[in-house]
């Protein structure tokens, strides 16, 4: 993430914790969207097509086949993110997080 973020989220939040959440939340939310959307496009096809052909859809192949597959890649990113939380953490007790 790096910390070209911390000036623009103290001149747009403040000092306080309004600005320590943000920076949380932008170290944290790109990787783990990239980590899912990888694990979900890693799941071989067969496996859709399978289910498919069982008349599994929508929420009940998400919930049977998409999230079982795509789980080791989630599980990765967030180890990783939960790493880089902390560091931004340490981070933002500097800048004056109450």
């Amino acid at each position: 993430m790096g910390t070209r973020w911390i000036p623009l989220a103290l001149l747009w939040f403040g000092i306080g914790d309004r600005s320590a959440v943000f920076l949380i939340y932008l170290s944290v939310v790109l990787p783990l969207t990239v980590f899912t959307t990888s694990g979900i496009h890693r799941i071989r096809p067969d496996y859709r097509m399978v289910a498919q052909y069982y008349g599994i859809t929508g929420w009940e192949l998400a919930r049977t086949v998409i999230l079982p597959g795509a789980f080791p890649e989630i599980v990765v990113g967030l180890r990783i993110t939960l790493a880089t939380a902390w560091l931004v953490i340490l981070a933002a007790e500097m800048i004056g997080v109450r």
